[in-house]
This record gives C-alpha cells, structure tokens and sequence, in this order.
C-alpha cells in the first residue's frame, strides 16, 4: 500500500477599517495562485499464491481570501478591490499487480477543493479627487481540480482483479457585497464615471478511472 496525500488551508485578508484616506489611486488586493501535483504509484509481484495492492492520493485544498473595506472615508480618482483566487490541483493514483494465481490492484485518486473569494464593503464613502472617479471590485475564482485513477493486475492462473477510483469534491463561493455596516451607515460612491462590481466563478472538474485485467492459463 502507498499513499500520498497534500493538505493546504490557507487565509489570506487585506482590510481597511475606519480609515480617512486620500489619494490618486487606491488598490486593495489580495490573491492566491496555487498549482498542487499528487502523485502515488505501486507495484506488487509474487510468483506464488496471492499478490495485492493499493495506492491511494489524497488531495485537499481549502482557501479563504478577502477584501473588507468597512467605515471608511476614501477620496481617489481610480478605487480598485479585486480577489482572485487562481489555480490547479492534479491528482494521480496508479497500481499494478501480478502473481502466480491471484493478482488484485486498487487505486483511490480524490480532491476535495474549496474556494472562498470575497469583496465586502461596508458603510464607507467614496469620493473623487480631481477627476470623475472609477470605481472597481471584482472577485474570480478560477480553479481546475483533475482526479486519474488507474489499476491493473496480471495472473498467471487463477483470478485477477480491479478497483480504480476517482473522484472530485469541493464548492466555490464568490461573493462582490456594498452594504450597509453594522452602524447602519449607507455606502456612498460620488462623483463616479463608472462602478463596476462583478463576481466571477470558472470551476471545472475532470475525473477519469481506468483498469486492466490479464489472465494467462499455461498448462
């Protein structure tokens, strides 16, 4: 039996609280780029009675990244809040087997990936400089999570046998919020040539499992 496992909890926060401030331009970012390989490979071979293994890679992956602006009063001409989460998770899980009679293989290949991406701000003022102001926050989650599971066994008589497993798990949240702040204070944008607030979620989810069986009679 071999395994291979990756464990990654990561929070990541920018925050402006309460806060006067005046200047050209403003940016309050955070992002989280990230590229996770899993990768667990076995082979087993007897030239008796009973061979079998297994191989098992395990892939979790939690993120939290947030912007919160809250009870602040802001003079810029260009307000930038952008979150992006970016990144790829591949996880490989392979096993062959061989013996004399019986031969089995097992491969398990799961991701279990969670995103959260958030823009929040609360009860702040904004207000242009010197020229109309432009006012952007923009949140993506852009992740891909990919899960190979692949076994095989050869038996020279007797039996041979397979499993392969591969499976796929997780949930985005993405989130772009102007509300009011706990003090009930409204979000004020002034003088704006333009207010984009966009959310954007791009998951995409691969899984494939595959086996092979040869069973040789010799007599």
């Amino acid at each position: 039996m071999c395994a291979a496992i990756h464990y990654d909890s990561d929070k990541i926060s920018s925050t402006l609280n309460s806060n006067i401030i005046s200047a050209p331009s403003i940016n309050a970012d955070t992002r989280r780029n990230f590229d996770n390989i899993n990768i667990a490979a076995g082979i087993l071979g007897n030239s008796g009675d009973w061979a079998s293994g297994g191989s098992a890679s395990i892939n979790i992956l939690n993120n939290i990244n947030t912007v919160n602006i809250t009870d602040n009063k802001i003079k810029t001409d260009n307000f930038n809040s952008n979150v992006h989460n970016d990144g790829n998770i591949v996880n490989v899980a392979g096993q062959g087997a061989w013996s004399g009679k019986v031969a089995f293989g097992a491969a398990f290949a799961l991701n279990n990936m969670n995103n959260s991406a958030s823009s929040i701000i609360n009860g702040s003022s904004f207000n242009s400089l010197s020229k109309p102001m432009a006012f952007n926050t923009n949140v993506l989650n852009d992740t891909a999570s990919t899960a190979v599971a692949a076994s095989g066994s050869v038996s020279q008589e007797g039996s041979s046998g397979n499993v392969s497993l591969a499976m796929n798990f997780g949930q985005n949240s993405t989130q772009a919020i102007i509300d009011k702040s706990k003090s009930n204070s409204n979000v004020e944008i002034l003088n704006a040539k333009n207010v984009d607030v966009s959310a954007t979620d791009k998951n995409r989810k691969f899984s494939l499992a595959g086996t092979t069986v040869i069973l040789c009679l010799f007599r």
